[in-house]
């Protein structure tokens, strides 16, 4: 009867590390979809320059130019208007 229990646990134990590694991998995949984990270093967005405070047809604005770097390395110009 000992070994008819331990092939139930020894099994039990097996069940339990399989479903626990495919549970880790599918977090991982589903990470690295979303965008949730990365792979190699940030993106950096830094400002260029300086922001400035624009009075245009009775409304102010911010304006300014930020850029990237990382993936796809970009430069944009800013301009939001104040409230």
């Amino acid at each position: 009867m000992a070994s008819g229990k331990r092939k139930a646990i020894s099994g039990a134990l097996t069940s339990f590390v399989l479903i626990t590694a495919s549970i880790v991998i599918s977090l991982v995949v589903v990470g690295f979809t979303f965008g949730n984990l990365t792979y190699g270093p940030s993106p950096t967005v830094k400002q260029n320059g300086q922001l400035l405070i624009v009075y245009k047809g009775g409304v102010y604005y911010l304006t300014g130019e930020v850029s990237s770097t990382g993936e796809g390395n970009s430069r944009l110009h800013l301009s939001e208007r104040l409230h």
